[in-house]
């Protein structure tokens, strides 16, 4: 244990420690998609069944909600295993409104026979979840639909690594990285240096998670890797990124430059002068991907956003003017510019649409500079 309740963390690096969370529940569902198709008589797929080898000690069969298509699971064990039993604390520090919300009182109602909302009060609510297993507390207090956007995200972003980075990025630079996994997970060569950068808190955190994710689940990339904490509102992480040890960032050669998550925390000049500097870092041949939160065509505001407004209110910005590829072709990265919301990479994926991810809560743009 590494005493993360004993750790000064920003609700930003709260929010971290919960996205770890979701990844852990959408990597149990696909283990257990895996092997409930073995159990029916399916023919087993051995790279499937060595992939999720290192994760099965922490695979449990105990009852949890998903609302997680079985077409977009993901496998992320890396960030999450370590954190797991001793974060659910968090829950009740980062958003205590949540214990009032209808969705959160709708599930309690289902798995909670005894619940009563009139008599039942909050630190109640939280023992209950604290005696939950792990997986079970955390998909209690999901807040809806988010799990499955945070899969489509993800993979999204790491199907553009794999069928970009062999033979034609030797950098890989992600902005508010968070706990993700990706530089440990991705199939990336000795060749390739990867550069983290988030708070300083975040990376503290991460550097003392490493060690004990490793141990337990090998890398599977091979790539150099730097963790730089750093506060990316301004603009001294330029000079860290530069001087990052052994292996100095070089912005003579194609970079990757990813941004999930990130910049709903910062104001629309703060985005700006971010996406510049990226540019300015970038050679021809670069390639940006970023999310963006609060962009909706008229005045709708969605009741998702109301949601995360309520819960995260001290930090998430709204005030965002412009569709994300505006950010990357203002920015020189006008080449080839895709743009996609939640309901279209859930239609890349399953064919499918989703109603509920097609509300404007967030976009993703993904471009490249000549």
């Amino acid at each position: 244990m590494i005493g993360i309740n004993n750790i000064n963390l920003s609700s930003v690096g709260k929010t971290s420690l919960v996205v770890s969370m979701f990844r852990t529940l959408i990597s149990n569902k696909h283990v257990k998609n895996i092997l409930l198709k073995v159990e029916d008589g399916a023919e087993p797929n051995s790279s499937n069944l060595e992939q999720i080898q290192s994760y099965l000690p922490f695979y449990t069969l105990n009852p949890y909600i998903s609302d997680i298509p079985n077409e977009i699971t993901i496998f992320d064990p890396k960030e999450c295993q370590a954190i797991l039993w001793e974060s659910l604390d968090l829950v009740y520090f980062l958003a205590p409104d949540l214990f009032k919300s209808k969705n959160f009182v709708n599930l309690l109602q289902k798995h909670w026979s005894e619940y009563d909302r009139s008599k039942t009060n909050v630190d109640e609510v939280r023992q209950y979840i604290k005696n939950c297993p792990p997986l079970k507390a955390w998909s209690l207090v999901a807040i809806e639909n988010i799990s499955a956007r945070i899969a489509l995200r993800t993979m999204l972003i790491d199907d553009l690594i794999q069928s970009s980075i062999v033979g034609q990025f030797k950098q890989v630079v992600i902005l508010g990285s968070g706990l993700d996994s990706r530089l440990l997970r991705m199939p990336l060569g000795p060749d390739v240096v990867g550069y983290e950068v988030d708070l300083p808190e975040i990376i503290e955190l991460k550097k003392k998670l490493l060690p004990l994710i490793t141990k337990e689940c090998p890398p599977t990339s091979k790539s150099t890797n730097h963790y730089i904490g750093a506060d990316l509102k301004g603009d001294s992480w330029i000079e860290l990124l530069k001087s990052a040890g052994s292996s100095d960032f070089d912005s003579t050669k194609p970079t990757l430059w990813i941004m999930e998550g990130l910049l709903m925390y910062l104001s629309e000049d703060e985005t700006n002068n971010l996406i510049s500097n990226c540019s300015h870092l970038s050679s021809s041949g670069s390639t940006m991907v970023i999310q963006i939160i609060g962009h909706v065509d008229g005045e709708k505001d969605p009741q998702f956003r109301k949601l995360v407004k309520t819960l995260l209110h001290e930090d998430v910005r709204f005030d965002f003017k412009k569709a994300a590829g505006s950010y990357l072709k203002d920015n020189s990265f006008i080449s080839n510019v895709q743009v996609y919301n939640d309901n279209d990479i859930f239609f890349k994926y399953t064919g499918l649409n989703d109603p509920k991810l097609d509300d404007g809560w967030s976009q993703f743009a993904i471009g490249y500079k000549p």
